[in-house]
């Protein structure tokens, strides 16, 4: 037995945990998970996190999927009222971010999450790649973005086109039914059409607007929508006692 191996050992099973993680040792993890400690409890005294909560803001993705498999609840707050979502969001992880919202229960929608501080400062105030993904993924999530605030979408809408969130936009089309109940076409005018990049995404907006859709295009609709005020997309679709093809349309991860 090494060193390393001896000092986890003489650790409290918390500790265990903890350990595991920060070293991103899902062997090592799993065999603490196994050993019977609480995959809930806090590993962190000091502000309360759980083993999820950490491995989330580590990003480690793999010690994430261990610990969901282990039923660890992603909707439990540490002391400052945070769940490992959106710890997962600050951290800008739209793997770790996806995971958990699979098995959330808790997390409905966008327009909950974005009221948070933390969250609306990402929101709003960063403009990278990144944004735009992680943007994209929390309206893939909400199960019927049309009925969102009218003064979130407006604001985030303007925050996409502005910042030139191509990702975000499509996805947010791709949600909506046909151009009478569609928002991101109703706001095709205020586009300027002598910028390369706005020109470039009315164009794709009126093909895909002219585009027959299929029937698999309107059962993602219906499927998505029944979601809503129940749970969200990612958890609803992963409950769903059909083939993983077709929960991959539901959830819009065939991109």
């Amino acid at each position: 037995m090494d060193l390393l191996s001896l000092l986890h050992n003489n650790l409290s099973p918390a500790k265990k945990l903890e350990s595991a993680i920060l070293q991103n040792n899902v062997a090592l993890l799993e065999a603490s998970l196994q050993a019977g400690v609480n995959v809930d409890c806090r590993v962190q005294v000091q502000g309360g996190n759980t083993a999820l909560h950490l491995a989330s803001r580590q990003g480690y993705r793999h010690c994430v999927a261990k610990l969901l498999e282990y039923h660890a609840d992603p909707d439990k707050k540490n002391d400052f009222n945070i769940t490992s979502i959106t710890v997962a969001f600050q951290q800008k992880n739209a793997k770790c971010l996806w995971l958990l919202l699979e098995k959330s229960r808790g997390w409905m929608n966008l327009d909950s999450f974005w009221l948070e501080d933390d969250i609306a400062e990402i929101l709003w105030n960063t403009t990278n790649d990144s944004t735009d993904i992680l943007i994209s993924l929390l309206i893939k999530a909400t199960p019927d973005f049309s009925r969102t605030r009218s003064n979130l979408k407006q604001n985030l809408f303007y925050r996409c086109k502005d910042n030139h969130f191509t990702n975000s936009l499509k996805i947010w089309r791709t949600t909506e039914d046909m151009d009478n109940d569609s928002f991101v076409t109703s706001q095709k005018s205020g586009f300027d059409q002598n910028d390369d990049w706005q020109k470039e995404f009315v164009e794709w907006l009126n093909e895909y607007n002219k585009t027959p859709k299929s029937l698999v295009h309107y059962a993602r609709l219906v499927i998505r929508k029944s979601f809503y005020g129940k749970c969200n997309v990612c958890y609803g679709a992963s409950q769903l006692p059909i083939p993983t093809s077709l929960k991959q349309e539901v959830m819009m991860t065939w991109d």
